[in-house]
Parts: structure tokens; sequence; C-alpha cells
């Protein structure tokens, strides 16, 4: 018996270690363009498909360890849409990072939820002219600091699965017990 309550605690744990930390804002493509010169005030900007028929797009203005700005996406699910601070764009990896505060807002449900985070997007330079540079975004994501609600199917599919499992395999012990 202890094996079974010990089999249904770890299952009903795995769940928990699968709450979604990340959120895919944009797929590859679209177009970007920035102008970043090391001293005096610069500009980034993008926009992208999300892959989910829907839209992706983000400015943000500064100097190039310094940026400002907001991010907006929308999808068939979901909308998100918040501010970006502290935003530092790293010219030998193409990389931008910078912090976002905002909210999502569940289309079936009607629930906001406000959650802070990393925008991290990587570009695809196709052009570099001094400070100017453009070319196709790379995916975006928002990694969150807690999941703040936003979950990966995941968890409840495996809580399904794992309670049938455990109930068959009492069912199947009550029967070789009774002998049938």
């Amino acid at each position: 018996m202890k094996r079974y309550v010990l089999l249904v605690v770890a299952i009903l744990a795995i769940p928990l270690s699968c709450v979604a930390d990340s959120i895919t804002i944009n797929q590859p493509g679209g177009f970007f363009e920035s102008y970043l010169p090391v001293s005096g005030d610069g500009s980034a900007s993008g926009d992208a498909s999300n892959g989910v028929s829907g839209w992706a797009e983000f400015e943000l203005y500064g100097s190039q360890k310094s940026l400002t700005g907001s991010l907006y996406s929308y999808g068939a699910t979901s909308l998100i849409e918040g501010s970006l601070s502290n935003g530092f764009f790293n010219t030998k990896t193409d990389v931008l990072k910078a912090q976002f505060s905002g909210y999502s807002y569940n289309w079936s449900t009607g629930q906001y939820i406000s959650f802070t985070g990393t925008f991290i997007e990587h570009f695809y330079t196709a052009a570099y002219d001094g400070s100017w540079q453009w070319g196709t975004l790379g995916k975006g994501y928002l990694v969150t600091k807690k999941s703040s609600g936003l979950t990966t199917p995941e968890p409840g599919t495996l809580s399904l699965l794992g309670t049938g499992i455990v109930g068959m395999a009492f069912t199947v012990r009550k029967r070789f017990a009774s002998g049938g």
C-alpha cells in the first residue's frame, strides 16, 4: 500500500514542475531596424507574426545601453501588452534584452494576469551601415519570473493520466486479491 501512496504523490508532483516560465512572442521572420549609436539617442523596433494568427511588435528608444519602450503581442488565445525598460542591445551577438512589466489577457476567459519578466529578441542582420542596422527577427521570448497563471496544458494532462493509471492499478489489484 505504501508503494501506491508514493506513486500517487509522485504522479501528482510531476505537473508542478511543468509550469510555463517563458512565452514565445513571435516566430522567426518579420522585420527589425535599429539606429543605436554608441553615444546619443537611438531606437530599436521590430514586428513579426507570432505564428498563431497574430502579431507582435516592440519599440525601444534611448541609448544602446538604456532603452525603454513598449511590447504588444496578440494571438489566437491571448493578448500581451506592457512596457520595456533597462533595455540593452548587444551588437556583437545581436541580442536585445529588456525588463518587461505588463499583463496578459486571455480571450476565452476574459481574465487579466499581471506579470513581469525579461523580453529577449534575437536579430538576424541583413545590412549594417555604421549605427543603422536592419534585418529579420529570430524567436522573441518573454521569460517570466514566476508562472503568473500562464501554464502549459501538460500539467492537467499528466494529472489525469496519473490518476487514471492509479485507478486502474487499484482495480487490477482488487481483482487479483479477490481471485477473479
